[in-house]
């Protein structure tokens, strides 16, 4: 039997292998093979490096599309020609819900893992999952009612993160809190560098805080991206967790890691910047009232957020200063990040996924 698994960004790549760890686990019989990053790649045959095309943004994307097209090509290509019994789609929609069209035939189960947020914005994409997906698997707990009532196969699988903040929050738990701010700008290359600048700007204005800053680096970056802090003198990490095991707050860019943050019980400043094209077609499109997955779930402003123009260095700094310096809404902010790790329980999200997907399959033999 052969599974391929497809996840364009880091944090799926990520995912993906803990999800290949686990489908081995209970079938080593299976051949998987995968479209991802360095990740995947180490539990699965790779096909192609998706990785080096995650970008955001309308207008970004469209600045890569010679190269999305030729790898999408080359992927459906030697997907075909494998003729898998599964596909396991991991985030990336924009992506993988155009491979799905591309694949979808009687043979084949196409499941996605880590659905896309069209509880948010792009409603349409619905229909594209109705037709062309045979199951979602879903990581946060009103997404499963979400597809049932259209109609759609869902089940509720637990959070991937969940799992794995809990086994680094035992590895580091000799660690003693220290006058950190770490800054996480992002794992992607276009975000490094809409991001760091002012998070060093934001820095110089911290100064007389008493606090050192840590640069959380992404392992697939590029260190140049990460000069001029390094010129700074700044330290620069890619040991993420043992650094958030001893900081005092972060500054994140949107994205997995403010997640990360919340469960690790971190108040977080979260802050993001695109292509002002892009921002002016997609803040009409998002529905929902925040952009960070912590305050979606909380239904409230947990963590600050600054988007776009009040992404600057003063805001930055200014948000910093009252969590430091307000010691009651610090404490009130860590314990409403308790009550988001409760929301989404405390379910082996990978393995309940690897169950399900092969359950699925031996049922359609």
């Amino acid at each position: 039997m052969k599974i391929v698994i497809v996840a364009g960004d880091p944090s799926g790549d990520l995912h993906g292998l803990d999800l290949a760890r686990k489908i081995k686990e209970l079938n080593p019989d299976i051949e998987l093979y995968c479209a991802g990053g360095e990740n995947l790649a180490r539990q699965c045959r790779q096909i192609v490096n998706l990785t080096e095309i995650a970008v955001t943004g309308i207008f970004e994307v469209v600045s890569y599309f010679r190269k999305i097209l030729r790898i999408f090509n080359l992927l459906v290509k030697r997907i075909k020609e494998l003729r898998p019994q599964a596909v396991v789609l991991i985030d990336f929609p924009d992506f993988n819900l155009r491979l799905a069209k591309k694949l979808k035939n009687k043979d084949l189960k196409i499941f996605y893992y880590i659905s896309p947020q069209v509880w948010a914005w792009r409603k349409n994409r619905i229909k594209t999952i109705k037709k062309y997906l045979d199951k979602m698997l879903v990581i946060f707990p009103f997404e499963e009612d979400f597809y049932k009532v259209k109609g759609i196969k869902a089940r509720y699988v637990g959070h991937p993160l969940v799992e794995l903040i809990n086994n680094e929050k035992e590895k580091n738990r000799n660690s003693k809190p220290e006058k950190i701010i770490a800054f996480l700008p992002g794992s992607r290359e276009k975000e490094v560098r809409a991001h760091l600048g002012l998070m060093l700007k934001a820095k110089d204005l911290l100064k007389k805080e008493g606090f050192k800053f840590v640069i959380i680096k992404h392992p697939e970056l590029k260190p140049y991206l990460f000069s001029q802090a390094r010129e700074e003198n700044i330290e620069v990490t890619e040991d993420k967790f043992k650094t958030l095991s001893k900081a005092y707050m972060a500054v994140s860019s949107s994205g997995t890691a403010t997640l990360e943050l919340a469960l690790l019980n971190i108040p977080t400043i979260v802050i993001y910047k695109i292509g002002f094209l892009s921002w002016l077609l997609l803040k009409n499109m998002v529905k929902v009232n925040f952009i960070s997955m912590p305050n979606i779930i909380a239904g409230e402003k947990v963590f600050p957020e600054l988007i776009q123009y009040q992404a600057s260095s003063e805001n930055i700094a200014s948000y910093c200063k009252v969590f430091i310096e307000n010691t009651n809404l610090f404490n009130s902010t860590k314990e409403k990040l308790k009550k988001v790790k409760e929301a989404l329980g405390s379910q082996p999200a990978s393995l309940n996924a690897a169950r399900q997907i092969l359950n699925e399959l031996k049922s359609n033999r």
